[in-house]
């Protein structure tokens, strides 16, 4: 086998990685239970009603979530340097419990594709009632580098640790 061949090879797996990009919470979610590339799941019961982690979403969405983040890394011999936003959002009825967070570059980044306004879905969490006192949780999350808010979700459900996550890890 070529150079070439080898190149191309590798450059259509590549692709194809970047268009399995959720433009949906859905397709995130989908893309997590078909254990799909970057992507992972957990999922977990909490001794707290509903509304309570319904409650603890909504605060720690906007207290952690929602921010503008900054990197810098070497790439290729060079400093790049890129601005990510986050945007959470929580959606609530009876049966479930959606929070979604979206990240977009606005500086130092090229995005291809058909982009939602705010950005690809990298976090997932719905929480279900499965009785008056416990709750289950099933997160879902793209990329390894947004695990710690993955990570946070799972404390916050519980009650364990209320801190917010590094989002530029």
């Amino acid at each position: 086998m070529n150079f070439r061949n080898v190149f191309f090879a590798c450059a259509s797996i590549f692709i194809a990685g970047c268009g399995a990009m959720p433009t949906s919470p859905d397709l995130m979610v989908q893309n997590a239970k078909e254990s799909k590339a970057f992507s992972d799941k957990d999922v977990f019961e909490v001794n707290r009603p509903l509304a309570q982690v319904e409650s603890v979403f909504r605060k720690k969405a906007d207290e952690c979530l929602r921010v503008r983040t900054e990197a810098g890394r070497y790439q290729g011999g060079l400093y790049r340097r890129e601005v990510r936003q986050f945007t959470p959002k929580v959606v609530a009825d009876k049966q479930r419990v959606r929070l979604t967070v979206q990240s977009r570059t606005i500086a130092g980044g090229t995005e291809a594709g058909p982009i939602p306004d705010d950005g690809w879905y990298v976090l997932v969490a719905d929480a279900y009632p499965v009785n008056a006192t416990t709750t289950r949780v099933e997160s879902y999350v793209q990329w390894p580098e947004w695990r710690s808010a993955f990570k946070a979700v799972k404390h916050w459900s519980n009650g364990t640790n209320m801190g917010c996550p590094d989002m530029t890890q």
